[in-house]
């Protein structure tokens, strides 16, 4: 099986539904959200429109079986937050 990449980021984008992705390497795994595009409801997420440098607000926060991962992507630089509990806590990195 391949792993994925250290880092990595998508954009995805279906009818009324943008989806941004990036593989969390301090997780294992990919990390998503979503805005609805619906002309009722403003977007959750702000993407400056980014696929090289994104950067996306409000943070992130991920968690599951007690496990944290909070971070804030900021011109393609992830930076995870002092309440990431894993091993990556405290580091920038660069997609």
């Amino acid at each position: 099986m391949d792993k994925e990449p250290a880092l990595s980021f998508k954009y995805k984008k279906e009818r009324f539904v943008e989806t941004f992705s990036f593989f969390c390497q301090g997780c294992n795994m990919w990390h998503s959200v979503s805005n609805k595009l619906l002309p009722t409801l403003m977007p959750v997420y702000i993407w400056n429109g980014s696929i090289d440098r994104p950067s996306i607000t409000p943070r992130i926060k991920n968690s599951k079986d007690g496990h944290v991962c909070n971070v804030s992507l900021t011109d393609g630089n992830i930076t995870y937050l002092p309440n990431t509990t894993h091993h990556l806590k405290g580091r920038t990195l660069q997609l």
